[in-house]
């Protein structure tokens, strides 16, 4: 038997965005001039650095705008409730076919997870704050549940339960594929699918590798995984450089875990780069008005939470403990 394990939040969403149009309205607050856009990005480049997009274009032109000066309104106009749920129901069948499974079930996760309750530094996911959810969302996942053997996970994300069953099938030498979209899987053992690309990746227990290529970081196993931890991530909205004055991106992650063969050379350049990031404590204060003080080791283990899958319920890396089992020098 071959079965396939599906991230029905990614087919849910997928669908129910596929179903709409939707754009945004901006009002320019002390003109009240008003334009249509596809998107925020449309308007402003990337949701970071917000230094792109049409307000750039004006720039240029000489007229001086800011994300601060304009009102967002979405606008969504949706399709019949129907055509969402037919659209997943599609996905769903071209990822069986895509893996030749016999057999396929799948998970719906929670609006929030224990993530959320440990972030300290950077709210969870919080680039996707008053962002509108497709509107047939709720009720597609829903018909994914009842229809096509879907279950719902609390506390976890659909990621973890689905490292988890791949991890345990591992163990078990059973045949499951997962399929997702999220690059996280990379870094985890399992069968992965990748049904909007159609790639397949294998992960054993490797250290597996990096690799640079023109436009990103790629590469599978534990070392994927490393980089993470040394640069974060723009979807789930955690950096390794969330509260340093250093520079850190894709590429500075790469290098840092240069050279390392295994577990504990790469550990090595883990702290070597956190301690270039976070050369002393410093106090902060966060997203809740909070104050505390950080160190390297403070940031590298709230980072290393947000980046790690569980393999079963519970599981989590302590750094410091990791460090020690390795014999990794840190103080």
């Amino acid at each position: 038997m071959t079965p396939v394990v599906i991230d029905y939040d990614a087919v849910a969403f997928r669908a129910a965005a596929a179903a709409q149009k939707a754009t945004i309205k901006v009002v320019h607050k002390e003109t009240g001039r008003e334009w249509e856009f596809d998107n925020r990005t449309a308007l402003w480049g990337h949701y970071k650095t917000k230094s792109g997009g049409w307000i750039k274009k004006q720039k240029e032109k000489g007229i001086e705008y800011s994300p601060e000066d304009f009102i967002i309104e979405d606008v969504v106009t949706p399709e019949p409730l129907a055509n969402a749920i037919q659209i997943s129901k599609r996905i769903v069948e071209r990822i069986v076919k895509g893996v030749g499974a016999d057999s396929y079930y799948g998970y719906v996760g929670p609006d929030k997870c224990f993530r959320n309750d440990i972030a300290t530094l950077l709210p969870y996911k919080g680039a996707r704050e008053g962002v509108a959810r497709p509107v047939h969302l709720l009720d597609v996942k829903s018909y994914l549940v009842k229809h096509h053997a879907g279950e719902r996970v609390e506390g976890i994300e659909t990621d973890d339960q689905m490292t988890i069953d791949t991890w345990d099938a591992y163990k078990r030498g059973l045949d499951l594929w997962g399929a997702a979209i999220d690059k996280d899987f990379k870094g985890y053992t399992g069968k992965w699918y990748n049904f909007v690309d159609d790639t397949k990746l294998i992960v054993g227990t490797e250290l597996g590798e990096l690799k640079r290529l023109p436009k990103k970081i790629d590469g599978h196993g534990r070392m994927f995984k490393y980089f993470q931890i040394c640069y974060g991530d723009d979807v789930d909205y955690y950096f390794a450089a969330c509260a340093s004055e250093v520079p850190n991106g894709e590429v500075a992650a790469y290098n840092a875990l240069q050279g390392a063969k295994t577990d504990k050379e790469a550990w090595e350049r883990i702290v070597k780069h956190y301690k270039k990031l976070y050369p002393e404590p410093k106090v902060i204060r966060n997203w809740k008005d909070e104050e505390f003080e950080i160190d390297w080791l403070y940031v590298l283990q709230e980072i290393t939470h947000m980046v790690h899958m569980q393999r079963w319920r519970g599981d989590c890396i302590d750094v410091k403990s990791t460090l020690d089992k390795l014999g990794v020098q840190y103080e």
